[in-house]
């Protein structure tokens, strides 16, 4: 699948079977929070956080963040995220069109997102 072809995938469609993906990710996934180390008095933002397997993931660590937010543009992937720790919240939306604040998170995640966005989108994104 070439990049322009991304922008036209059926992540609704694809939901149901992105876990079996995701567990290629847990590696990464736990590399990228030892690097970032969050801790309670941090607010994080995961933008394509998809399934939120990086969620998932930080909900199992001690001293995790009190607030986590995890957006995406598809309902389909949120629905497959399961229960999350209270105070830690799912919201669809796109991360080119964040609804925070600049400067309302101590720690932004972006994992597994670029090489699937068009290259204006990617940089917007970073």
């Amino acid at each position: 699948m070439s990049r322009a072809d991304h922008s036209t995938v059926d992540w609704d469609r694809l939901a149901s079977a992105y876990p079996r993906q995701a567990l290629l990710e847990r590696s990464s996934l736990r590399t990228v929070l030892d690097l970032l180390d969050p801790g309670p008095e941090q607010r994080l933002l995961d933008i394509g956080t998809g399934t939120a397997e990086l969620l998932r993931s930080l909900s199992k660590r001690p001293g995790r963040p009190a607030e986590a937010i995890g957006i995406d543009p598809c309902a389909g992937m949120l629905a497959q995220a399961g229960p999350l720790p209270a105070g830690w919240q799912l919201a669809q939306g796109r991360g080119e069109q964040l609804p925070f604040d600049s400067g309302s998170f101590d720690l932004v995640t972006i994992s597994y997102v670029l090489h699937v966005v068009d290259p204006d989108t990617r940089r917007s994104l970073i």
